[in-house]
């Protein structure tokens, strides 16, 4: 089915028989119709403004503008509405809504209401909707600044604690199959149980972990090569554009960027090193100069200029807590050559003379 014959058909522009067809191909497989909920949801978005409310008449008009074909499909009637809103950003926007059961309409709704009422419906569905078809008045961003961590709740209870340079994106209510989450960054999760309707853990190195409730840490940063994933009870399913892997407890998983998988044996002291930044650790274990100079620059808001290539020869094995920069760096210091010198926010790395 064309696209535009579709979104023609959203906008209330197609002729009976070009609607018949539309009707017809959202018939033959629900697949058809979950992809028509999803356009109109993005041609909703862009057309319906950002007033607090709509008018008597725009409601009216909604009332009575109702047209319902009923579909037979598998035994299931589904209802379909052209309505008409006139909004003060938009003369005239024409939305597409797919509903179950008519909705009892006050007619002093404001469009988040609408839009509440819309979602609700679509979950009651069964339809799952990506996190970046969702209407941007919906959508939550939470970023922590370099030197700093936060705690949140998302709308089903779970607790996120995010690390230093750290976005989470999540809408203000999970709405579909699953529920769907966006992270660039590290955090803890704490996901609260619920089967009938799993955690997507989107991040961006095009890797996703796949939930019903359990704790795990994962680690993303943009400029990082790998996704480390670390796993504290129950079990996760690991998910590439190749394969899924099912990760255990205790186990810590790395994904590199050409996607090859390499999983540690199951280990407590491994597993209470990834989630030692929830306690405000910073620890090193043989770690490479190169990763520790990121994981400075993250927690204290440096900027590390490296004068000379051998500092990064070094690997570093320590664990901080709660000290300063400059204490870091005289630790470091006193176990290796490499000299320091902090103005401001800069950091200058160089091998002693």
């Amino acid at each position: 089915m064309r696209k535009e014959l579709l979104i023609k058909f959203i906008a209330g522009e197609t002729t009976e028989s070009e609607s018949a067809e539309v009707l017809d191909w959202t018939e033959k497989d629900k697949k058809n119709l979950d992809y028509l909920c999803k356009l109109k949801l993005t041609y909703m978005a862009q057309h319906m403004g950002s007033s607090d409310g709509v008018s008597d008449e725009s409601i009216l008009n909604f009332r009575t503008k109702i047209a319902a074909n009923t579909l037979q499909s598998q035994n299931k009637k589904i209802l379909l509405y052209k309505t008409l809103f006139t909004i003060s950003t938009v003369a005239a926007a024409v939305v597409l809504i797919l509903f179950l059961s008519i909705p009892s309409l006050n007619y002093k709704k404001n469009i988040q209401e609408l839009k509440s009422e819309l979602y609700s419906q679509l979950k009651s569905e069964n339809i799952s909707i990506a996190l970046s078809e969702l209407p941007k008045e919906i959508i939550q961003v939470v970023y922590t600044e370099k030197g700093s961590k936060s705690t949140i709740e998302l709308p089903d209870g779970s607790i996120v604690q995010l690390n230093s340079d750290t976005k989470l994106i999540f809408p203000n209510k999970f709405t579909g199959a699953t529920r769907e989450v966006f992270l660039n960054g590290e955090a803890f999760f704490n996901v609260k149980k619920d089967t009938a309707q799993p955690m997507i853990v989107n991040t961006n190195k095009d890797i996703k972990i796949r939930v019903t409730g359990t704790e795990f840490n994962v680690k993303c940063y943009d400029n990082d090569d790998h996704v480390d994933a670390t796993l504290f009870s129950g079990s996760i399913d690991l998910i590439t554009s190749n394969e899924k892997f099912k990760v255990k407890p205790n186990e810590h998983i790395s994904v590199s960027s050409d996607k090859k998988i390499t999983v540690a044996p199951p280990s407590t002291a491994i597993a209470r090193d990834a989630k030692a930044w929830t306690e405000g650790r910073i620890v090193f274990d043989e770690t490479p100069m190169s990763e520790v100079i990121k994981i400075l620059e993250r927690w204290h808001g440096v900027k590390v200029i490296v004068k000379d290539p051998q500092v990064l020869q070094y690997t570093i094995t320590a664990d901080f807590k709660s000290e300063s920069i400059p204490q870091i760096m005289e630790i470091i210091k006193r176990c290796t050559c490499i000299s320091y010198k902090l103005n401001n926010n800069q950091l200058f790395l160089a091998i002693k003379k």
